[in-house]
């Protein structure tokens, strides 16, 4: 008989709607040996996403990722950009090396 694999974590983004107010929910599960048992937050609402080695949490109404430092990994158009900006940044540090080494004016 072939065993199927399943999945080691839920996690479900829950919208509720109370006073007008919308608040993100994130209830985490993780796979027991029988059930899947309730995946506790941490002292900020943060759910630990192990076979990632990622923090899961709620940030301004908005799903966040963090990493295991426990600083924001940003969004896809975040991770597109910083390639661009490390590039200038390193490109200005390069110039004011140049300037403190006398290499330019």
């Amino acid at each position: 008989m072939r065993h199927r694999q399943s999945s080691l974590v839920y996690v479900i983004v829950d919208v509720a709607q109370r006073r007008g107010q919308t608040a993100l929910r994130l209830p985490g599960y993780r796979r027991a040996p029988m059930v899947y048992a309730d995946l506790p937050p941490d002292d900020r609402g943060r759910l630990w996403i192990e076979p990632l080695h990622v923090w899961l949490g709620v940030q301004n109404q908005h799903v966040v990722c963090y990493d295991t430092t426990g600083v924001s990994i940003g969004d896809h158009p975040d991770l597109q950009a910083a390639p661009a900006t490390a590039e200038q940044r390193i490109a200005a540090l390069e110039t004011k090396l140049r300037r403190l080494r006398g290499e330019l004016p």
